[in-house]
């Protein structure tokens, strides 16, 4: 993936949420997160990209994965995402 500077000034929110770079496979036969390097992750989701399904899997796998909250804030309609992983 290559550097944004939009995502370099949104890493870190004033409530210190982090913020993470993630490219979604949908419709995939495998659930898996992989990290590729820091702050930037692969993730497989069998959900097709239909009315938000993969989006919400995406959610969940990432919330199984990091132990907490995550919401997708950019790139609902794209494979290419940016998730900010709460940490409250």
């Amino acid at each position: 993936m290559k550097k944004n500077k939009h995502f370099e000034k949104i890493s870190k929110t004033e409530h210190h949420n982090k913020r993470v770079k993630v490219k979604m496979h949908p419709n995939s036969s495998r659930e898996e997160v992989v990290k590729i390097k820091e702050g930037e992750y692969e993730a497989w989701i069998k959900e097709a990209p239909l009315k938000g399904k993969a989006n919400i899997a995406l959610e969940k796998i990432l919330r199984k994965y990091f132990n907490k909250k995550c919401k997708i804030v950019f790139g609902l309609k794209s494979r290419k995402k940016v998730v900010e992983i709460q940490e409250d």
